[in-house]
């Protein structure tokens, strides 16, 4: 009986998917509607109208996906960014062929978009290389989010550094700021230090935020305590005294500054500045770990019964 049971429900899986499940009367109306309406553009077919088309099947799919694509191939061919919204809806529907069909067709139009659905489904379907050029393709054409610049680098990622992922973010390195932050970390996550080094200093020129505490990083995995801490102490002139409407946001900020001067300072050895450091940042967010570092930090000089007190306190916090 189970046996039969899980035949059916693949035949209507397999049904569902090719789109052959009859409409319902629902849909039949909604259908006839999306006609009239489409041929009423169509005696006077502006790219107001056809732009109104559109924004109508965007609507309509929230209720019933089929009809929206009746919509959307009724202006497909002078709206390109109809065939994301097709790519979408397919996608939707477990039709992952036919989305990613519309997803490379949008691309090659231009729609950025399209590229980065297309290096999504790629993506899903563990094909990381065509994943990666999608992704690429949609930063080429302008999709500057901090999703898709990760991806560039992360699909496809090797233990040297990737030349073509490094001319793709080189192609787009003064038409975002965020291009050049992202292969700052890039460079320092493959040991290219220098490489790094030049780029965040231009971001601290250009005033981007955190910048002096991303150098302050960088040197940190260069093992250059000395200008870590002096890069660190300039990001804690400018977020100490900054005021934030979001008090938990930027408080939260200050605690990770100063976890991070904390370890700076334990590395050079100055016990004393890591212990108020991390004293200052348990007072202000992730309480937890200020009192792990701090619980280490005792231990390292011997100070066991220091290091049972602050265990013991996290324990409490942890209940």
């Amino acid at each position: 009986m189970k046996k039969i049971i899980l035949i059916l429900v693949s035949v209507l899986f397999l049904v569902s998917c090719s789109g052959n499940i009859p409409f319902s009367e629902e849909e039949k109306g909604a259908l006839k509607k999306a006609k009239m309406e489409i041929a009423e553009m169509k005696k006077n077919p502006t790219m107001a109208e056809k732009e109104r088309i559109l924004q109508k099947g965007r609507e309509v799919q929230r209720k019933y996906l089929r009809i929206g694509v009746v919509y959307f191939k009724s202006v497909e061919k002078d709206i390109p960014m109809t065939d994301y919204y097709l790519a979408r809806n397919y996608s939707a529907r477990g039709e992952n062929e036919e989305a990613l069909k519309w997803a490379r067709k949008g691309s090659d139009r231009g729609v950025k978009e399209a590229s980065a659905f297309a290096g999504q489904i790629y993506a899903n379907q563990r094909d990381e290389m065509n994943a990666r050029k999608y992704y690429i393709k949609a930063m080429d054409q302008g999709d500057y989010r901090e999703d898709t610049l990760f991806r560039v680098w992360v699909y496809g990622e090797r233990k040297e550094i990737d030349s073509e992922v490094v001319e793709a973010f080189k192609r787009n390195l003064n038409k975002n700021i965020e291009v050049k932050n992202t292969l700052a970390f890039y460079y320092q996550r493959h040991d290219c230090f220098d490489e790094a080094e030049k780029l965040y200093k231009e971001l601290v020129n250009e005033k981007y935020p955190n910048a002096e505490r991303l150098l302050g990083e960088l040197y940190m995995s260069k093992k250059d305590y000395g200008k870590a801490e002096e890069w660190l102490l300039k990001e804690s002139e400018k977020l100490f005294s900054h005021s934030e409407n979001n008090v938990k946001y930027i408080e939260e900020k200050r605690a990770r500054l100063l976890r991070l001067l904390a370890k700076v300072y334990e590395m050079k050895g100055d016990y004393g500045k890591a212990e108020n450091n991390l004293l200052k940042a348990k007072e202000l967010a992730h309480k937890e770990l200020a009192l792990t570092s701090l619980a280490e930090l005792y231990e390292k000089q011997g100070k066991y019964n220091q290091a049972i007190k602050i265990n013991e306190e996290l324990k409490e916090l942890k209940k």
